[in-house]
């Protein structure tokens, strides 16, 4: 994972917590510190360009805001997101299949 990008959701995520968000911010740790599937979607993700912080695209809010449209639309990703709490490990594994990815 880039460095930068890596860095934002270490960003995002403690802000999320820091918010009172505890789900969130386990979820940007996570996809922030995993080798993300060979996707097209990483590929368009790992080769952003631009500022992707969060005063400017804040691409970890794109992808968490996408993995929750997909939780809406009855993703079985829903199975790890509240009111369920979930190790690390199985909300990577449930991310990392998802339709989305």
């Amino acid at each position: 994972m880039p460095p930068a990008l890596s860095d934002a959701f270490a960003f995002q995520g403690a802000a999320c917590v820091a918010l009172g968000s505890p789900f969130m911010g386990q979820l940007c740790a996570v996809l922030g510190s995993r080798d993300w599937p060979d996707t097209p979607l990483r590929d368009r993700y790992f080769a952003w360009e631009g500022d992707i912080g969060p005063s400017a695209q804040s691409l970890p809010l794109r992808i968490t805001g996408g993995l929750h449209a997909l939780v809406l639309g009855g993703d079985p990703l829903a199975d790890v997101y509240p009111p369920y709490a979930v190790d690390d490990d199985i909300l990577w594994a449930a991310v990392a299949e998802c339709d989305g990815a």
